[in-house]
């Protein structure tokens, strides 16, 4: 029942599911004048709100590399994304491991796990919050309108690599919220010029991750992110060690 309500809200979200016929705007429900500026200009800047919800199905790839400290590769993935967004939200997550098909599937009713074609046992609850991450870092900055999470605006900084941007903290509450799948502190960084979203930190309690958006893919009138790298930051954003990098590739819109 929660994963359920949970996706109730995101679909009411992501594609203006409502039952009244009231017109009202995605950011009506934002009470900090700044972040309010700040989104709607990094929002028209990926592509537009309107535009996004014109879509019915995505396909995507992508690569994820995974390092240790000391450089190494840990893991090289390269995983298929096929979702189709209306009249209702499902999602295959596909790749290989060890010369066996690997694929999660996910819809509103029920999300499991096969391998090689085949039903395995899995916690579905686990799969959920693969497929919520995979759909909440593709459609950044959009996924910052969900209903529930508390943003502030917090002036200016320089990050690392040299980049001025404009700083909004989210604050999550999955006690409160059940779209919510992490009570972990965000910040978020977009450009002071162009309002690309640049990167994003996470406070995970043990460590910091920096993960920056140092290229794009322009597609079908949104902006996608095509290349992220990331790191093991401390308190101050000062690297550590590369964790990973994140490669996104061959969009399909429809």
């Amino acid at each position: 029942m929660r994963h359920l309500l949970f996706i109730v809200a995101f679909l009411s979200l992501l594609f203006g599911c409502s039952e009244t016929t009231e017109t009202t705007s995605p950011f009506d429900h934002i009470k900090d004048q700044n972040v309010k500026e700040v989104l709607s200009k990094a929002i028209e800047r990926a592509g537009g709100w309107e535009t996004l919800q014109a879509k019915d199905s995505i396909f995507y790839k992508k690569r994820t590399v995974l390092y240790d400290s000391l450089g190494n590769v840990e893991s090289d993935v390269m995983q298929f994304h096929k979702y189709q967004l209306n009249p209702e939200l499902v999602m295959s997550i596909s790749w290989k491991n060890n010369g066996e098909e690997h694929e999660i599937i996910y819809n509103i009713n029920k999300t499991k796990k096969l391998i090689n074609n085949n039903i395995v046992e899995a916690n579905e609850e686990s799969l959920i919050r693969i497929c919520m991450s995979a759909n909440y870092v593709l459609f950044m900055p959009f996924k910052l309108l969900d209903p529930g999470v508390e943003l502030s605006y917090k002036g200016i900084i320089k990050l690392p690599n040299g980049k001025e941007v404009h700083t909004i903290a989210a604050d999550y509450n999955p006690d409160k919220n059940t779209n919510h799948s992490t009570n972990d502190n965000w910040e978020y960084y977009f450009d002071k010029t162009t309002y690309d979203f640049v990167a994003n930190m996470v406070d995970h309690g043990d460590y910091f991750a920096l993960i920056y958006n140092d290229k794009f893919a322009e597609v079908s009138g949104l902006r996608f992110n095509a290349f992220r790298p990331s790191y093991r930051v401390n308190a101050a954003r000062e690297h550590l060690w590369k964790r990973g990098e994140f490669y996104y590739s061959e969009f399909v819109l429809k």
